[in-house]
């Protein structure tokens, strides 16, 4: 079985390293922002939140099994059940954690976190996953020939990809008369990110309006037209 194939369905923890190694880069680049408690506190509890959904779903859907066998609660398939479940659990935790830092939130929280999390994803399997997942597909109609074990190249691509931005995102430093270079280098790769899926959505078949793909490629389109704007500032009325 080839990894990607095994990253999937969840017979190897490379999902768990890289999303664990990915969470220290984000709780550090919250560090290195400057950011307050508050938002690493809300980050944590997001996170808390979707894994334990996630788990708490399985185990509603059948008790009988998983709690005879409770070790397959460690790696849950991918299926609409536990992704509402994730869903939710994050939306519980991401209540408390507001809950705890209520009356002190501001847009330049939003910038933090909205950094943070992209740095997070960009080093997991998820973010392979989102930007790798048409690529073959796109491929195959743009006559490359490729077997149905061949899916290794859209991963590759794909990792490369988030690496070469992350590494953007880290090493970038602030340059004299430009303190906010950093963001706008993220903003830039995100929206060329957004460019780029919308090149792949083309030679795919007419999707609907719900494509996932579709509203990824939104959100992201947003999240760099965001961070290629003036940061917020509290008490300057740009918040």
């Amino acid at each position: 079985m080839y990894l990607p194939a095994t990253v999937y369905f969840g017979s190897l923890p490379l999902l768990a390293f890289t999303a664990i190694g990915g969470g220290i880069i984000a709780l550090g680049l919250l560090a290195r922002l400057g950011a307050p408690e508050r938002d690493a506190d809300l980050l944590l509890w997001l996170v808390v939140g979707a894994v334990l959904g996630t788990k708490a779903a399985y185990l509603a859907a059948d008790p009988a099994t998983y709690l005879a066998h409770p070790e397959a609660l460690l790696f849950t398939p991918r299926s609409p059940l536990g992704t509402a479940g994730m869903a939710a659990g994050a939306a519980v935790g991401g209540i408390l954690g507001w809950r705890e830092g209520r009356g002190f939130w501001n847009w330049a929280d939003a910038d933090a976190l909205l950094a943070a999390v992209l740095a997070w994803v960009a080093v997991g399997v998820w973010g392979w996953n989102l930007v790798g997942a048409p690529i073959p597909v796109a491929l195959h109609r743009l006559g490359v020939p490729l077997g149905p074990q061949r899916l290794w190249p859209s991963y590759a691509v794909a990792g490369l990809g988030s690496g070469a931005a992350l590494a953007a995102l880290l090493r970038w430093r602030a340059a004299a008369g430009d303190p906010d270079g950093h963001r706008r280098v993220t903003g830039l790769g995100l929206l060329a990110a957004a460019a780029v899926e919308l090149v792949v959505l083309l030679t795919l078949p007419a999707p609907g309006p719900a494509s996932p793909f579709i509203w990824a490629g939104a959100a992201v389109a947003v999240a760099g037209w965001r961070l290629t704007r003036p940061p917020a500032v509290p008490g300057t009325g740009n918040v």
